[in-house]
C-alpha cells in the first residue's frame, strides 16, 4: 500500500463520487439537448404558470370573502395615496408662494383698545 491511501481513508469514496458526478453530467447534458426535453420543460413551465395563476385567483376570492385587501388592492391604494401626496405637495407649494407674497405687505398696527370695565 502506498502512503496516500493510508493517510486518506475517504479518497476511494471521493473518486467514486467524482466519477458518478461526471457520468450524471454527461447523461444529463445528452438528455437536455434533445427537443423532447425542451418541449417537456416548456409544458411543465406552462402548467406551473397556470397553477400559479389559479392559486392567485383563488386567494383573491378568499381574501375578498374575508374582507381583507389583496396585494393588488394594496398596490392600487399605494399608488392613489402617492398621487394624493404629490397633489398636496403642489397645493402647499402654491399656497406657500401666495402667503409669502402677502407677508411682504406691512400689516396695520392695532390701536383700538378693548372697552374697560366700569367700577
Amino acid at each position: 500500500m502506498n502512503d496516500k491511501s493510508t493517510s486518506d481513508p475517504f479518497s476511494m469514496f471521493r473518486d467514486m463520487v467524482n466519477q458518478w458526478e461526471k457520468a450524471a453530467n454527461e447523461y444529463g447534458g445528452k438528455i437536455a439537448s434533445t427537443s423532447e426535453f425542451a418541449q417537456g420543460m416548456q409544458g411543465v413551465t406552462a402548467i406551473s404558470l397556470q397553477v400559479q395563476q389559479a392559486v392567485q385567483e383563488a386567494m383573491t376570492k378568499v381574501l375578498a370573502a374575508a374582507n381583507i385587501p389583496s396585494r393588488d388592492d394594496i398596490a392600487t391604494l399605494s399608488a392613489r395615496v402617492a398621487a394624493v401626496e404629490a397633489q398636496l405637495s403642489r397645493v402647499v407649494a402654491a399656497l406657500g408662494a401666495t402667503t409669502a407674497s402677502s407677508d411682504a405687505k406691512p400689516k396695520p398696527k392695532r390701536t383700538k383698545q378693548p372697552p374697560q370695565k366700569q367700577k
